[in-house]
């Protein structure tokens, strides 16, 4: 794991590769202890997944 001086120095090829790397085992261990979530490819995929905002809470309160 790079450090937190490299990684801060890092060209952008390489820190966009972490943080890939980072993503896609997060989602790796939600799938495993969750369910299915999406395979994400690159980091422009990450603007397809479905996130939720305080407003989507609040509009669904308490059952809708």
């Amino acid at each position: 794991m790079p450090t937190s001086a490299a990684i801060e120095t890092a060209p952008r090829e390489e820190l966009e590769a972490l943080q890939l790397e980072r993503l896609q085992a997060t989602l790796a261990r939600i799938r495993e202890h969750r369910g299915p979530v999406p395979e994400i490819a690159s980091l422009d995929e990450l603007a397809e997944l479905p996130f939720m905002v305080k407003d989507d809470l609040r509009d669904a309160y308490p059952l809708g």
